[in-house]
């Protein structure tokens, strides 16, 4: 059986990033390893979120998007 999320597997994303926003420290940072095409979706997820933050998105050693970064 496939895993299935909504939102073109970005739903459990949203909600994370929206739990969050309660959680995390003014300093704190924030991960999560991604699809390698969705990338330039959690770019915009967490810049909307966390517009003080850099945010980054790091790739694998493939040359896929791999990893969002919210510091």
């Amino acid at each position: 059986t496939a895993l299935f999320a909504e939102n073109n597997g970005l739903a459990l994303y949203q909600q994370l990033i929206h739990e969050s926003q309660t959680m995390l420290k003014a300093d704190g940072k924030i991960y999560f390893e991604i699809g390698f095409q969705q990338g330039a979706a959690l770019q915009e997820l967490l810049s909307a979120a966390y517009p003080q933050k850099t945010i980054k998105i790091e790739k694998d050693l493939s040359g896929n998007d791999r990893l969002a970064i919210a510091e």
